[in-house]
């Protein structure tokens, strides 16, 4: 009974340590992908973008269209037009400030088009229709990564209650609940090996969908370290949170009491 049990608990720790790792995964990719944390990398990844057609003089930054542009807010107070399917606003006071200001403006304006689309579509069908998956960057992507976040949670939960009430060394599953939890965590301490298999070009954008990872891995360990302080306390101070099973044991102590009592009754 022993080695099944053993063998039981061994498995559910196995799944354990599976959940919390894609538990800290979801969790760095829904925190690194508010709106707040993305937008600095986002701005300078669409900002390299209209700089590289600018050079190339193939889009409305060139300086030829900065001319037109120009001579348009003679007129008029902003300037509109539509770069791939989105639709840009640049006011004029900008536009006088040259190059570099109207690129940052248009760059902010990419950022939150980008950002705040609204998809009609399941998220990876969203990502495998689109010849540029920008849902991956979206309010879109946010919103799903912290639902499986809450999913990874629950299933954590629910395997952790398994374990907690099949051990007979309670204390030592909190233990190693705390172990795993940090070793789950440790390959978002430090993502920096990753980048050098990333192309320079894109380590960017990819290094912003990990801008939260070692906040994450802080608290993570925090939690794992408290997990492991009261397995610690509680083997210290012999709490053994067998609360079930001294309630049945207490049953079956006042029933054999009883017997007892009633087999002396009847044998005076």
């Amino acid at each position: 009974m022993g080695f099944l049990r053993g063998t039981v608990i061994t498995f559910f720790s196995i799944i354990l340590f599976v959940f919390l790792f894609f538990m800290s995964l979801t969790v760095v990719l829904s925190s690194s992908l508010s709106y707040d944390t993305l937008q600095p990398a986002l701005k300078s990844y669409a900002g390299d973008i209209l700089q590289g057609f600018v050079n190339n003089g193939e889009n409305i930054f060139s300086a030829e269209n900065r001319v037109y542009m120009e001579n348009y807010c003679s007129i008029q107070s902003e300037y509109k037009f539509i770069y791939d399917n989105y639709s840009f606003v640049i006011p004029c006071e900008t536009i006088e400030q040259g190059k570099d200001a109207i690129i940052s403006y248009a760059a902010d304006n990419f950022v939150n088009q980008i950002y705040y689309t609204k998809y009609n579509c399941e998220f990876w069908q969203c990502v495998k229709n689109s010849t540029m998956p920008f849902v991956l960057i979206s309010e879109k992507a946010k919103d799903y990564w912290q639902s499986k976040f809450l999913l990874f949670v629950g299933l954590s939960i629910v395997i952790f209650a398994l374990i907690f009430f099949i051990s007979k060394n309670r204390p030592t599953t909190f233990i190693v609940t705390g172990i795993l939890l940090i070793v789950s965590a440790l390959p978002f301490r430090k993502l920096h090996w990753i980048l050098a298999f990333i192309p320079e070009k894109f380590s960017g954008i990819f290094s912003a969908f990990f801008t939260k990872a070692h906040s994450v891995f802080v608290i993570i360990l925090i939690i794992g370290i408290v997990f492991i302080v009261w397995g610690i306390l509680c083997k210290i101070f012999e709490l053994k949170m067998e609360f079930g099973e001294e309630d049945s044991k207490g049953e079956e102590q006042g029933k054999r009491d009883l017997s007892n009592l009633r087999y002396k009754k009847k044998y005076k």
